[in-house]
């Protein structure tokens, strides 16, 4: 074998009118509620009012949960006056929930980078609010803005069970098929958003973007804010963001001033670096938007986070090899990996690809490394020339960044005509980073 290393809205906008629509809501392009909707769950009768505003591929309704179908820019917005707390199988887009008196707000915004996917949200008990106040979590990147639910929704009759997804035709090809994914699971499954206590629900300082509401030693806050200056003339304005400990002590604070013009509106992106030295334990956020002129408070707004004590990031591989396609792994090399150890880390596998056809192949063999999100952090590939019936292997050092988040990840190894880029073999492994 001879070796060559290489390295290389659509908008369909479709109201939910008062049809009485029986079934799933669904459409081939996106499907936007200009009139909003209630849905009611079987299982237990509970309503839920999906907002104007809610902008989707489609979504269904089952017996205790509903499906929804997103992709980039995609926005969910569904109220419960029954105040019901929420799971959410979602990784990709950020998500808050807001628990108020009254009613609970869930809140889903996918960002531009977002690829199709179902989230299933399911309503389950009752959200619990602090001090008479509302709530919120995010998990993601995405910004939440303010939107009121229609007061005049529709009911949508569920049918049960919900039918699966079409799936895409496969190619023409023959292509050897897949193994199971065999990453382990994390330790931290799906679990019900994390609540976010904000000082001020209904303040004019409107926070987004929140990724969590506990953060380790050494982390990274970053979430945005905006304030819209609703008076007819120009206003200058400071800014004050504090972090304040259980005791109400300024830990640290910055200062910003400007002059904002009338009905524009302040958007401001901030990252906290949670000093590595800073007590674990209860903190607040504060943001004050003062007159610098008259001194006066125009308005204010915060959050409570939680600290924890720094932990470590562990490497955990898959319990047994693949099945063997035409692609296989190396038992014997496999059995030598370290697993369960902290990053970052490197090891090494070996594998093996088989020409079974009777002709010469020109192979273009790709690695790749696939992240939670299903996004690819790394690739490399190299060209094999290969007799008919010739086996060959190759034993790489695959590595394991110390800055990779906690999650499922995949090596995928592919086997590709070097002229037409057709799949003649796949075959791929997990592995998973855990905090411990």
């Amino acid at each position: 074998m001879k070796k060559i290393v290489q390295k290389s809205w659509l908008f369909l906008f479709v109201a939910v009118l008062a049809l009485g629509m029986i079934g799933a809501v669904e459409a081939a392009n996106e499907v936007t509620t200009t009139s909003g909707a209630s849905i009611v769950l079987p299982s237990d009768g509970s309503s839920y009012t999906l907002s104007t505003n809610t902008t989707v591929q489609s979504f269904t309704v089952n017996n205790s949960s509903i499906d929804f179908i997103v992709e980039a820019n995609s926005v969910i917005y569904l109220t419960s006056s029954d105040r019901k707390n929420f799971t959410v199988n979602n990784s990709q887009c950020g998500t808050s929930l807001v628990c108020g008196a009254s009613a609970s707000n869930i809140y889903i915004s996918c960002s531009s980078a977002v690829t199709q996917h179902t989230i299933t949200l399911t309503p389950s008990g009752t959200c619990s609010s602090q001090n008479g106040g509302g709530s919120s979590s995010s998990s993601g990147s995405s910004s939440s803005p303010a939107i009121t639910p229609s007061a005049t929704p529709v009911i949508v009759t569920p049918v049960i069970p919900a039918m699966p997804a079409v799936a895409p035709a496969a190619p023409s090809t023959t292509v050897a098929p897949s193994a199971s994914v065999t990453a382990p699971a994390p330790s931290t499954s799906v679990q019900p958003a994390s609540v976010v206590e904000f000082s001020h629900p209904e303040s004019a300082v409107q926070i987004k973007g929140l990724t969590s509401p506990v953060f380790q030693q050494g982390s990274r806050l970053k979430f945005s804010f905006e304030f819209k200056n609703e008076n007819t003339k120009t206003i200058p304005v400071k800014v004050t963001r504090q972090l304040l400990d259980g005791n109400g002590k300024v830990v640290k604070s910055s200062v910003l001033s400007t002059n904002l013009k009338a009905n524009k509106i302040l958007k401001k992106n901030a990252t906290e670096t949670i000093s590595k030295t800073l007590s674990p334990g209860d903190y607040i956020v504060v943001i004050k938007i003062v007159n610098s002129k008259t001194k006066e408070l125009l308005e204010e707004n915060g959050f409570k986070i939680t600290v924890e004590k720094l932990k470590k990031k562990y490497f955990v591989l898959a319990e047994e090899t693949p099945i063997a396609t035409a692609i296989a792994f190396d038992q014997a090399v496999w059995n030598k990996i370290k697993t369960n150890i902290v990053l970052p880390a490197n090891f090494k596998f070996k594998y093996s690809f088989t020409n079974n056809t009777e002709q010469k192949q020109t192979v273009r063999m790709v690695r790749e490394l696939i992240g939670p999100n299903e996004k690819v952090i790394s690739k490399s590939s190299g060209k094999w020339v290969m007799t008919p019936g010739e086996k060959d292997s190759l034993t790489p050092t695959q590595a394991v960044a110390g800055n990779l988040t906690a999650g499922a990840y995949i090596v995928k190894i592919s086997a590709l005509d070097w002229k037409t880029k057709e799949i003649l073999a796949e075959n791929q492994f997990g592995f998973v980073v855990e905090l411990k």
